[in-house]
């Protein structure tokens, strides 16, 4: 049984605190190359070692409801800094600290609330437009690099594997990050649109070794039928044989009754050679992913209520591919086409609609599908733990070079959150809490180096250079452009956003209702 507990949050400021310290103190210790890494268990007791700033707030909880239910408030902020631009946790936590307790502070000298949070809401626009101006376009491969080797904490070798999947990849292309069963990692380029779900029987397989079949120049039939009855095959069959084709490739909306058997009795026997292929997204009503598929190989899909297969099917209604390639997990189809207006104007506006839900997994994955070709990159260590640990930065550094790509760049180090301070852009009693928010990524990068950061604040502020700051990796003040210490600009922007919003909900709220856990006597 539970029930609603009511709380005040005069009464419960110092439990707010408490869970604002909780998740935040081991999060901020793994900023900057000389952040030290977390251990924790997962759900079934395996240790588990990171400085991966998401996977360490995602692992924070409390017994008391009070400190988990503001725990979960900063983390789904945190969470949707990395969702919306890849990377940026631990910045979003460590600005989130430093806004509760300089806020609190203004609360408690008797601002209120609600006018703390309209000029906080005018900060977030004023730095964001600080930032705006000092971004940089991506140039070449060496800009790439910077951002990956930082996100991949300063590993030179994930940073080069990252630029190789990128430039590949592309902003939308889909990328599959999984461990191998190697000590090496590989990386694995597969051009053309995927589907995830391969070949219908393995009987049907042209590389028996390899559970696996390749056509090239083949004809491909895409229809929202399921095919059951042994007229429709026969039938697909025979106006594949009659326009001159060897091979034909079936793409259905399932495959029952008759039909299989008589698609691989015609197989086995080399009447034909056959690839059937079920696309498991399209449904009833749905056939948004065969109609992408379609449009990227330059044909149409044979729809149901237009008429049957046995009726209506001509050689017009298949369309040539320049190759197909199926495993037991998916197929992956390539054009003769090398470009099409059509699947242009369709990305187009499927990234128009990604702007309104940024968020929405389907579209997303049209968009990969539509654009580039799969990645997968296969991580080798020698331990699980090792690899757990590589995947976790390849993810980051992907992500993050991504973003780069997309939006430009800034300069590192927590350099370009300070420099965005100016005094005639705050009121005089925002000051003070502007100033310590804008420091604090650099402080915390400066005291998980060992350093007094008072003092690296000061000589970084001492110089006046844009992209003069302190160097954590080479515990050295230089120009971080040319050190390579660069943040993609998205990180930051919402970095600075989330944490601002986080901080709102917070400090705004008056009462906090929670639910209480009533234990059953015994």
């Amino acid at each position: 049984m539970s029930s609603k507990e009511v709380y005040r949050y005069d009464d419960i400021k110092d439990k707010i605190i408490k869970a604002v310290n909780l998740i935040a103190d081991p999060v901020k210790q793994t900023l900057s190359p000389k952040g030290g890494n977390v251990i924790f268990q997962d759900n079934n007791g395996t240790p588990i070692v990171t400085n991966d700033g998401v996977t360490i707030a995602k692992n924070i909880s409390s017994d008391d409801e009070v400190i988990n239910t503001i725990v979960d408030i900063i983390k789904h902020a945190s969470l949707r800094t990395n969702t919306e631009a890849g990377d940026g946790t631990t910045t979003t936590i460590v600005l989130t600290q430093a806004l509760v307790h300089e806020g609190f502070k203004l609360l408690d000298n008797g601002m209120n609330p609600i006018e703390l949070k309209k000029a906080l809401e005018k900060v977030a626009d004023k730095l964001v437009g600080r930032i705006q101006q000092k971004k940089v376009k991506i140039k070449d491969d060496k800009d790439m690099f910077k951002i990956a080797t930082i996100s991949a904490n300063n590993d030179e070798a994930i940073a080069s594997n990252v630029v190789d999947v990128v430039k590949f990849s592309g902003e939308d292309g889909m990328v599959f990050i999984e461990p191998n069963n190697k000590q090496e990692t590989e990386i694995i380029k597969e051009p053309g649109f995927r589907i995830e779900s391969g070949m219908f029987s393995p009987e049907l397989r042209t590389h028996p070794a390899q559970f696996s079949s390749t056509y090239k120049n083949v004809p491909v039939l895409i229809t929202d039928t399921r095919i059951y009855y042994r007229e429709q095959a026969e039938t697909i069959l025979k106006t594949a044989i009659k326009a001159g084709h060897k091979a034909v490739v079936v793409v259905a909306r399932d495959f029952i009754g008759d039909a299989p058997a008589t698609f691989i009795a015609n197989h086995a026997a080399n009447t034909i050679k056959v690839l059937l292929v079920k696309d498991t997204q399209a449904t009833e009503n749905n056939s948004e992913s065969l109609d992408d598929l379609a449009m990227y190989l330059g044909g149409k899909v044979m729809k149901e209520k237009t008429g049957s297969i046995v009726d209506k099917l001509t050689e017009k209604d298949f369309v040539i591919a320049n190759q197909v390639f199926a495993d037991s997990q998916k197929t992956i189809f390539t054009p003769k086409i090398s470009k099409n207006s059509n699947v242009d104007k369709l990305v187009e506006t499927l990234r128009k609609e990604l702007e309104k839900d940024k968020e929405n997994k389907v579209i997303k994955k049209r968009i990969a599908s539509l654009t580039s070709g799969t990645t997968t990159v296969k991580v080798g260590g020698s331990t699980e733990m090792e690899i757990n640990e590589k995947i976790y930065r390849y993810e980051d550094a992907i992500n993050a070079t991504r973003a780069a790509v997309r939006d430009g760049y800034l300069i590192g180090g927590g350099v370009t959150l300070l420099r965005s301070y100016a005094d005639e852009d705050h009121p005089e009693e925002m000051r003070g809490l502007v100033r310590k928010f804008t420091e604090s990524s650099l402080r915390q990068i400066a005291e998980n180096c060992g350093k007094h950061k008072d003092f690296v604040v000061k000589m970084v502020k001492a110089n006046k250079s844009n992209s003069f700051g302190y160097n954590a990796l080479k515990d050295t003040y230089e120009d971080l452009l040319k050190a390579g210490v660069v943040d993609p600009y998205k990180v930051t922007e919402m970095a600075i956003r989330n944490s601002i919003s986080v901080a709102n909900v917070i400090l705004s709220s008056k009462f906090l209702i929670v639910n209480k856990i009533e234990k059953d006597d015994k």
